[in-house]
């Protein structure tokens, strides 16, 4: 799961982890409980020669080299287990352990007591103690050894007051919050996945209802592409066809027009002079004549030129004769 959908998760489904974090301090307590403390008091023992063997005037510190056998005979008598269920029956709520010190090069025995309370601890201690000498003296007994040269045993050290161990206790308490933890991200993981798939039913069903519901819209026609070097070419421009409503007048044309008009108006005037001055016949022929001349060369500079043809900017052209 990577860091991002971790992410979503713990937004969308806060709740269920602050009621997993609230489960896995509960646990916690809970594994606290049922693992208290434990408290330990130690007490060593260390054999002695015997008298015999140390003199009157002798020290018995050196002479500890031969009684190591001796203390390893002892911590094994200790050990087993009709003293350990006599200890069991005695105090319950303890162990115990006897050993050698293997801090020390002498015959040192090394007696842990480790109890639920401290009380319990420090009232075994001593009796334990007690039971290390006593099964010295009884060894030494049973092989008829004379007082004078029976080992001897002397108390080095013991503890007053027993030491608090909350290790085990701790370890066990990480545990229910780590197993806690664990347990309510991999819930909400699991929640959060089947809640999402349930949306994601519900949405296609929905869909598909409104689609069943609307009609489909009509297929439409796509439109040809187009390649990309014709969107590129340039368009031609398209020239406009002459009109013939609005035909372009040469200006031969209009000259003979105006021509026309001029004869037509001087035509006119001769004829009223000289219907005044009485030689009405022989100018109203020539009048006629020339009337009749100016009309066919109009007429004749009216037609349209077959060479006219339109230009690129749409207007005709034309082109007069030579």
């Amino acid at each position: 799961m990577d860091k991002p959908a971790l992410l979503g998760i713990v937004r969308r489904r806060w709740y269920i982890l602050v009621l997993g974090l609230v489960g896995s301090i509960a646990l916690g307590y809970a594994a606290s409980l049922a693992s208290p403390p434990q408290y330990t008091a130690r007490a060593l023992v260390m054999l002695l020669p015997s008298k015999a063997t140390v003199g009157d005037d002798g020290n018995p510190f050196l002479e500890l080299s031969g009684l190591d056998l001796p203390a390893r005979v002892v911590v094994s008598s200790l050990s087993s287990s009709s003293v350990a269920e006599q200890v069991a029956e005695e105090f319950p709520e303890i162990t115990y352990a006897v050993t050698i010190e293997e801090s020390t090069r002498g015959p040192v025995i090394a007696i842990d007591v480790t109890g639920t309370s401290e009380a319990t601890t420090l009232e075994a201690l001593p009796s334990l103690i007690l039971k290390a000498t006593a099964t010295l003296d009884r060894l030494q007994s049973e092989v008829d050894a004379p007082p004078a040269s029976s080992v001897r045993s002397m108390l080095l050290t013991v503890d007053r007051s027993a030491t608090e161990e909350r290790g085990g206790t701790v370890r066990l308490m990480i545990a229910g919050v780590v197993l806690g933890l664990v347990a309510t991200v991999l819930s909400a993981s699991a929640l959060d996945g089947r809640i999402r798939q349930r949306n994601a039913r519900r949405a296609a069903q929905t869909a598909a209802q409104t689609a069943a519901a609307c009609p489909p819209d009509p297929p439409t026609t796509p439109e040809p592409p187009t390649s990309p070097q014709a969107a590129d070419r340039p368009t031609p421009p398209t020239s406009a066809p002459p009109s013939a409503t609005s035909a372009p007048v040469s200006p031969a044309s209009a000259t003979d027009g105006a021509d026309r008009s001029g004869a037509s108006a001087g035509s006119d005037a001769s004829d009223r002079s000289h219907a005044g001055s009485g030689s009405e016949p022989q100018l109203a022929g020539t009048g006629t004549a020339s009337n009749g001349r100016a009309t066919a060369k109009s007429g004749q500079n009216a037609r349209p030129s077959k060479n006219r043809r339109p230009n690129r900017g749409g207007a005709a052209r034309t082109n007069r004769p030579s």
